[in-house]
């Protein structure tokens, strides 16, 4: 980091920090990662920190990470990135939308992703590097931020992008007329209140400074600033594009990134083509195939795969052990910054009574579900934040298989063996083999105590979300994937009585006083301890069933090359960056 006086106030200034850790085997912990000192904090603090960062690191490394090539490949020499070629992608359902805004799903963050750029983004350690702005700097009180953006980039209309159209994009996510569920990212702004109400026309706290400059004024520090900034939701977009198309938008966007949008078939396929004056340089593909998968059916997914009509998949459970042992596809693992549930509506009965909360979750063995349906692939969950992300703790108080503490649980709710329950339904958008596998175990597990289970299957993702934001399900399966590494991208959006993806319908005043005073907290030893204590009272309250942290594990055709993931996951790969490399004849060997 560089330090930069300037007239008026001190700032920072924030460069490129290249970091080499001794743990070169093991690049994981976004913590180490992203780690940044701010200014006017003791140096202790920061030597804490760091030593916080290295043992998260360290205990990430019991988790495999790494690539393996497909076996009794000939020996390659090095080649030259190949241009060319159709990638060919499976989408597990159609996303809801392509407006950056608007999007809510992990299905339209992979695609959007390569449409638009942030002002900022994240490299495969999580690092924050420049996008669309190059530099960028803070007051010392974390309040004033100014943007310094990249001149002569250019929207796929041909258009520059110059600094309204970062205050534009910004504040379209806080317009009252948009209702972007993602508004909360952007919340501290200055006057950000005002204006989603409609008391105020315009966004006193984003301003076009210059042509190619940006402030943005707080209304109070808020820690992951710089990190939300390098989301797909702030993707910049084109004013002029949107008020061509209104609601169009969301299904013909136009943004500045690597590739640009062809065309989508609902239920079939999305088309990029590669942008031919992207700013960093053209993308070797020509063209990106999403292929929709509807019901997210990996065993589908695999067999394209094998008949070489997909690039890459993801891998069957079932069929794991097989796949991996024939050495066939090139294999990239990387464990990631989510988690797979089980929520409860606590607004419908009998999810409105803690002890039957809690029931559910002692009469679950979720060790046993990871090793008997997922191979032990992922991490079992014991509390809700994944290893490796800041605020971690290992020694949370979590929830252990207890039959007999399940039953008297429930007779204290007044079911005792089950009696005066309804049977409960859990909803699913998801109809792969080890989703089946997931009900039938919980159905299992519940019958032993009474109670009875039924799945509800719905067709599509948004038909699922739909339900979601109505409050129709009593139990959903469902996961979360971090957007940013920060514990606030999972305990705000998840647990805050107000958020709008809170479908869980908690609330708990004290959690979200917690989580409020974690947002605008500065030092990160105390940001960890307020995030520790909200965490274990959301488990106190058992809102839901946390099953496990996933691990990426992605199956590739051996000519691919050029693929990096993140824990963000799969859904963060820049996919301009990868190549299709010639297939060598048979017979031959470079």
């Amino acid at each position: 980091m560089k330090r930069v006086a300037c007239k008026g106030h001190r700032k920072v200034r924030f460069a490129l920090i290249k970091t080499r850790w001794p743990f070169t085997h093991c690049e994981r912990s976004p913590w180490m990662a992203s780690l940044i000192l701010w200014v006017g904090r003791p140096l202790r603090t920061f030597t804490l920190m760091l030593f916080l960062g290295l043992s998260v690191a360290i205990s990430a490394c019991n988790q495999q990470d790494g690539v393996e090539k497909p076996r009794g490949a000939p020996l390659e020499k090095p080649v030259e990135p190949s241009a060319g070629g159709t990638y060919r992608r499976p989408l597990g359902n159609d996303p809801a939308t392509l407006d950056p805004a608007r999007i809510t799903d992990s299905y339209a963050v992979a695609v959007v992703n390569q449409i638009f750029d942030s002002l900022v983004e994240f490299d495969e350690r999580l690092n924050i590097l420049p996008s669309l702005a190059q530099s960028w700097s803070a007051s010392r009180d974390g309040l004033v931020w100014t943007f310094n953006l990249r001149q002569g980039v250019k929207f796929h209309n041909g258009r520059e992008m110059i600094a309204d159209d970062v205050v534009y994009s910004l504040a379209r996510l806080l317009a009252p007329t948009v209702k972007s569920p993602r508004s909360w990212f952007l919340d501290k702004v200055k006057g950000a209140l005002a204006f989603q109400e409609g008391t105020a026309t315009t966004l006193e706290g984003i301003k076009a400074v210059e042509r190619y400059t940006v402030q943005i004024i707080l209304s109070e520090p808020f820690a992951p600033f710089t990190s939300v900034l390098g989301l797909p939701h702030l993707g910049i977009v084109p004013r002029e594009e949107i008020e061509r198309l209104g609601e169009g938008f969301s299904t013909a966007p136009v943004g500045t990134g690597p590739f640009r949008f062809v065309r989508w078939e609902r239920g079939q396929e999305i088309v990029l083509k590669a942008n031919e004056h992207y700013f960093r340089k053209r993308p070797s593909l020509d063209f990106i195939r999403f292929v929709i998968f509807p019901g997210n059916v990996v065993d589908d997914m695999f067999a394209a795969l094998d008949r070489k009509e997909l690039e890459e998949s993801p891998i069957p459970a079932s069929r794991r052990k097989q796949i991996l042992d024939s050495g066939k596809f090139t294999v990239i693992r990387k464990p990631t910054l989510g988690i797979r549930l089980f929520g409860f509506n606590l607004d419908l009965p009998p999810f409105d009574q803690p002890e039957v909360r809690q029931a559910f979750n002692y009469a679950i063995d979720t060790t046993e579900l990871n090793q008997e349906i997922r191979d032990r692939r992922h991490e079992v969950a014991r509390g809700i934040l994944p290893p490796g992300m800041p605020g971690y703790n290992p020694e949370v108080k979590a929830y252990s298989y207890n039959p007999e503490k399940a039953k008297a649980l429930l007779a204290q709710a007044g079911h005792p063996e089950g009696k005066n329950l309804a049977p409960v339904t859990l909803g699913s958008s998801v109809k792969s083999a080890v989703s089946y596998q997931d009900y039938e175990g919980i159905r299992q597990y519940m019958a032993r105590v009474g109670v009875h289970v039924e799945l509800k299957e719905f067709d599509d993702w948004p038909t699922f979300r739909s339900a979601l934001q109505q409050g129709k399900l009593q139990i959903f399966r469902y996961a979360w994937f971090a957007d940013y590494p920060d514990p606030d991208n999972f305990l705000y959006p998840l647990f805050y009585s107000k958020s709008q993806t809170n479908y869980f319908r908690y609330r708990n005043p004290l959690v979200d006083r917690l989580l409020d005073d974690a947002r605008r907290e500065l030092d990160d030893l105390r940001r960890v301890k307020l995030y520790r204590e909200a965490e274990q009272l959301i488990l106190n309250d058992a809102p839901g069933i946390m099953l496990m942290h996933h691990t990426y594990e992605g199956l590739f055709q051996p000519y691919v090359d050029g693929v990096t993931v993140s824990a963000l996951g799969e859904w963060y790969i820049p996919m301009w960056k990868i190549h299709l490399k010639p297939i060598p004849r048979a017979g031959t060997q470079r």
